[in-house]
């Protein structure tokens, strides 16, 4: 650490050193293809430059001679941290040591199992009663669906594909945003369906994924409105959630990290994410259309806010649960379990000219997309590129 802090440019393999480097603020060159530590190059602290001599010596003349380049990798905050947290760790426990120890009232009960008379089993009231939370019900699944702009006829199709399933849903909600399509007429066929409508307020992508924290079964899957699953779609996506212990979905992209943090280039530099042969599971860096997880996990996609509700809902829950959560996001084959019947197809295309009003046709689509990249990636997102990852 005195030698470096003695040093104006550190050009090293070891990830001890970046991280000693990185924190002492000191611009760091890392001869070498990959990192452990992929945090100070995402923030800027460092670069990634192999271990050609060529390429090494071109980045150290553009420290040495461009006072610009020089300051803005030396003058960035550290992703590790600002080395005073035992300090504020000491100070929080001084100020409020109070409430950090125990107490009988900690061990009382939260509410009196009484007041829950008749609304749950004894057993399940018992627990909220002592602070151990709802249970969740094993092996179910609660879908939550999206109404927008698309027909109430392909609405019907996917609530009768999903009352077909294998795996049947224990419930199922709707989200509906704004007043574009009347289902009413389609849900009065279906009284078991939950309708939560944002009339005056469209919430766009992200509004319906509050609805797993509330939930008490042990999966949830969200669906997009563009789609119908096959009839043992539930209970297959199901199963890999418990084999990977990951989010599932059946539409994933990888991001190209160096375009991701470029201005210059468009959102779509992301690759499609397509299963292996005989439609083996494969990791992506997002998903999109299904996402189908432990509904324990929902909390995680809260645990931070996101830099737009606008759009990207897909890649800030990839990218949450993986922060937060250390939960990986896995494509499947949706060749059997998801295949659309050309019916729905037609409609999904054609259906009330909901495709004209995607997001991605916004001008700005791209330029936001790129942020929440970034965003993320300076959060501690680690996509397959950055580890490795096949």
């Amino acid at each position: 650490m005195q030698l470096l802090r003695r040093v104006t440019i550190a050009v090293t393999d070891s990830t001890a050193v970046q991280e000693a480097a990185i924190s002492l603020s000191v611009p760091t060159l890392i001869a070498s293809a990959t990192t452990d530590r992929p945090e100070g190059v995402h923030a800027g602290n460092a670069r990634l430059v192999g271990t050609d001599p060529a390429v090494v010596g071109e980045a150290l003349n553009d420290l040495v001679s461009d006072p610009a380049i020089y300051r803005g990798m030396s003058t960035l905050a550290s992703p590790f941290g600002s080395g005073d947290t035992a300090k504020r760790v000491a100070r929080i426990v001084e100020l409020h040591g109070d409430l950090l120890r125990e107490s009988p009232a900690s061990q009382q009960d939260f509410v009196d199992p009484a007041l829950l008379g008749g609304l749950m089993d004894n057993t399940a009231a018992s627990e909220i009663a002592h602070g151990k939370g709802r249970r969740k019900i094993p092996g179910a699944i609660t879908v939550v669906m999206t109404v927008f702009k698309r027909s109430p006829k392909l609405f019907r199709m996917q609530l009768e594909s999903l009352l077909a399933q294998t795996l049947t849903p224990t419930d199922i909600f709707v989200w509906q945003n704004e007043a574009h399509v009347d289902v009413t007429t389609v849900l009065a066929d279906f009284p078991e369906v939950k309708h939560v409508w944002a009339r005056t307020w469209n919430s766009r992508f992200h509004g319906r994924f509050l609805l797993p924290l509330m939930i008490d079964t042990e999966f949830v899957a969200v669906a997009d409105d563009d789609t119908i699953p096959g009839v043992g779609w539930l209970e297959y996506a199901v199963s890999q959630v418990r084999e990977h212990n990951a989010l599932i979905g059946s539409s994933g992209r990888d991001i190209n990290l160096p375009e991701a943090q470029r201005l210059d280039v468009a959102y779509w530099s992301a690759q499609s994410v397509t299963p292996g042969p005989a439609n083996k599971p494969k990791l992506a860096d997002f998903t999109g259309h299904w996402w189908v997880m432990r509904s324990a996990w929902a909390h995680h996609i809260w645990a931070a806010p996101h830099p737009t509700y606008h759009t990207s809902e897909d890649t800030s829950i990839s990218a949450t649960l993986q922060i937060y959560g250390g939960i990986d996001t896995v494509v499947v084959g949706t060749d059997v379990p998801d295949r659309i019947n050309p019916e729905a197809r037609d409609e999904i295309t054609v259906g009330n000219g909901a495709n004209a009003l995607r997001s991605s046709k916004d001008p700005i689509h791209g330029d936001v997309r790129r942020s929440v990249f970034r965003y993320w990636l300076s959060r501690g997102w680690a996509p397959k590129q950055a580890r490795g990852a096949a």
